[in-house]
């Protein structure tokens, strides 16, 4: 049986401490590259991502909604596009909400393991339901692949927006948290309809 010396005491714990900080940075250096963690996101810059921002920040992002108003339980088409073709994305959050932070309607996820999107896993903090969506990994996103699909809720006015993080290099080992986007919020109310007149 050894015999515990300071020597012996301090080479462990030293060991255990270099173990634990080895765990605790790779864990932060690869964070969020499956998805966000979060909801929604209430402005730029989020602080968690990034603690300096790409300068000039991305621009030409914006949600494009196919509808001026919803009928309860029929989906509505939405994509995320730029105005430069090109451009792609690593990260997206997208999401709809009431007026606070209430998960609105249910967006579509094809399942699968080659599955580019994601609901926001549940946690302590974060219950997002199905009305939020976020990507499985940081592979660059083309604009063809920023189509969704989203069925709204029984009434009640809706914000839908995304959280981007856009593309920066060839490389998929650059970090390009700090290349943030905020798209415009769009806001739908239900639609009435009486005798087919809206």
């Amino acid at each position: 049986m050894a015999v515990l010396t300071p020597d012996l005491i301090m080479k462990k714990l030293s060991f255990a401490y270099l173990a634990c900080a080895f765990i605790l940075v790779s864990q932060v250096c690869t964070a969020n590259s499956t998805g966000s963690p979060d909801c929604s996101v209430g402005a730029i810059p989020f602080p968690p991502m990034a603690n300096v921002l790409f300068t000039p920040v991305p621009t030409g992002w914006r949600l494009r909604v196919d509808a001026s108003f919803y009928q309860p339980g029929v989906p509505v088409q939405m994509r995320i596009e730029n105005s430069d073709p090109i451009k792609k994305l690593r990260g997206v959050l997208l999401w709809a909400q009431f007026g606070d932070v209430t998960p609105a309607g249910s967006f579509a996820v094809a399942p699968g393991p080659s599955a580019l999107w994601r609901y926001v896993a549940p946690s302590p903090t974060a219950q997002c339901a199905e009305g939020s969506l976020t990507h499985t990994s940081k592979m660059p996103k083309l604009q063809s692949d920023l189509v969704f699909s989203w069925t709204p809720p029984s009434s009640g006015r809706v914000n839908l927006q995304a959280f981007l993080i856009e593309d920066c290099a060839s490389n998929l080992n650059t970090n390009c948290r700090g290349a943030q986007a905020l798209t415009q919020m769009v806001q739908l109310d239900e639609g009435i309809f009486r005798a087919g007149f809206e």
